[in-house]
């Protein structure tokens, strides 16, 4: 007997999430769930909570109370690498790639975080970014900003998570770069086996990937759109500061 999508269990589970910086408060309740496979965008002003959300769920910063739970396990104080081990992937805002590292010295140092890692896991990866293949050599530092995100979304998948976050991948990327971004996360929404929350500014972007869009202002999640709903002319006038494609 199969299950319906809406008797999937949950991969993850947020409730009543507050963090900051410091003494400074930032997240101030966040609530919410994210099945397996599912792609989840996230959209709002800047200074509104949205990296703060995902650097807490990473645990790079601290919770100051509530709970991140990841397939029933709570999660809410382990280390951020024990967080990639089981299963989160992240892709911050600008990569954060090895600078002084080849291109294959990048992936080959993610893979050591993959606890089921394959033989021929950077060679699949390859496959599937096809445009880093003759850059094996290079220095990180020395790659457009286009060809860091692909390398940094690359490293990510290299440690075979259960659930990827990205903030802003489109920032600062050239168009035809951004559509070969747009195909590969496509390709692993289709396999249904990787979740994603992403926070992107591009609306167009973020309507094709998403099956629900949630917006964030200070530091609460005050609304939930689905992607059809993004490109109403209110919406686009409220985010009048973003990129509507």
């Amino acid at each position: 007997m199969s299950i319906s999508e809406n008797q999937l269990p949950d991969l993850l589970s947020v409730s009543g999430l507050h963090g900051g910086y410091g003494k400074i408060p930032i997240l101030t309740g966040i609530n919410l769930e994210v099945r397996s496979g599912e792609f989840v965008g996230i959209l709002g002003h800047n200074g509104m909570g949205k990296t703060t959300f995902l650097r807490t769920l990473m645990g790079h910063l601290k919770a100051t109370s509530g709970k991140v739970e990841l397939e029933g396990v709570d999660i809410t104080k382990i280390a951020p690498e024990k967080r990639a081990r089981a299963g989160i992937g992240y892709v911050p805002q600008g990569r954060q790639i090895f600078s002084t590292l080849s291109v294959l010295e990048n992936l080959e140092l993610a893979t050591l975080n993959n606890p089921n890692r394959q033989d021929n896991i950077i060679e699949s990866l390859l496959e599937d970014f096809p445009r880093l293949k003759p850059l094996l050599d290079r220095r990180g530092g020395v790659l457009s900003g286009g060809e860091q995100q692909l390398l940094a979304l690359a490293r990510c998948l290299a440690t075979s998570p259960k659930l990827i976050l990205l903030d802003e991948p489109t920032e600062g990327i050239q168009p035809s770069i951004i559509d070969e971004i747009q195909e590969q996360l496509d390709r692993f929404k289709a396999a249904d086996d990787v979740a994603f929350i992403l926070v992107e500014q591009n609306l167009e972007f973020i309507r094709t990937l998403s099956d629900r869009v949630l917006i964030m202002q200070k530091g609460q999640i005050t609304k939930e759109l689905s992607p059809e709903e993004i490109l109403q002319p209110d919406l686009i006038h409220e985010f009048a500061g973003l990129a509507a494609s």
